[in-house]
């Protein structure tokens, strides 16, 4: 089992340092409510000849690893990380690194919940106003607006000659008269 380590970095930041092999995985995650981000990053260390540290800086956080190949410093910072040669900020204070079992560290952020499907919206009432959606419809009062019009389930007749009319003709197939289009 490969040495891993957990760092509290503060406003719902953590860092997950894993040591596999030569390489060296650090796992940074943010979560806030309704919100998770996480960014992994694997630098080729060589292997740790002692557990890492980690020290806040004016830049973000430094890592520091031993490694047979002398020390090795990894930069965090919100927007990524980044391997440096020497320390580019004076530390401000160490944060302590929990030891965790390698199969805590998280290799990818977890899928989110599907969203339900939104209700349909129901008619509002206030008072003595009424607003409905399907069909678009407000009532105030005895004053009443709408737009677009329920199709009519009585049949339509010709004002010409009485002919029954079909859904969507604008002339009688009887009389060839032009039919009025409300609206």
């Amino acid at each position: 089992m490969s040495p891993a380590y957990l760092g509290n970095l503060g406003n719902g930041q953590q860092l997950y340092l894993e040591n596999q092999a030569a390489e060296t995985l650090l796992t940074l995650s943010s979560n806030a409510p309704g919100q998770q981000q996480s960014q992994s990053t694997r630098f080729q260390t060589g292997s740790w000849q002692a557990p890492p540290t980690l020290q806040e800086t004016s830049l973000g956080w430094i890592v520091q690893i031993l490694t047979a190949q002398g020390d090795r410093y990894i930069q965090v910072q919100s927007q990524g990380m980044q391997l440096v040669t020497q320390l580019n900020a004076e530390p401000i204070a160490s944060l302590p690194l929990q030891p965790i079992a390698s199969s805590s560290v998280p290799s990818r952020m977890q899928p989110m919940q599907p969203m339900q499907p939104m209700q349909p919206m129901q008619p509002m009432k206030m008072g003595n106003m009424e607003m409905s959606i399907e069909p678009m419809q407000m009532r105030l009062g005895n004053m009443e607006m709408s737009i677009g019009k329920p199709e009519s389930s009585e049949p339509q007749f010709c004002s010409q000659c009485g002919n029954s009319l079909g859904k969507g003709d604008r002339f009688c197939s009887q009389c060839g008269h032009r039919i009025m289009i409300d609206g």
